[in-house]
């Protein structure tokens, strides 16, 4: 019984060292991808204030344009 249980230990510590390694992985992943969606949110916002203020000096250069 004691090869059985040996072996067993073997399989799920083999088992387990995967999903840690998978874990890693998709942490790593996620952190990328949590980068991207702050530098896209950076530019948008920079573009949508650029956007604002040529709106701003439409109205104020044309008071007859809604």
């Amino acid at each position: 019984m004691g090869d059985l249980h040996l072996a067993q230990i073997s399989l799920l510590s083999q088992d387990l060292f995967e999903h840690v390694k998978n874990a890693n992985n998709l942490i790593y992943r996620a952190k990328y991808e949590l980068d991207r969606v702050h530098q896209t949110t950076v530019a948008l916002l920079a573009v949508y204030e650029e956007h604002e203020k040529d709106r701003e000096y439409e109205r104020k250069n044309n008071p007859f344009q809604y």
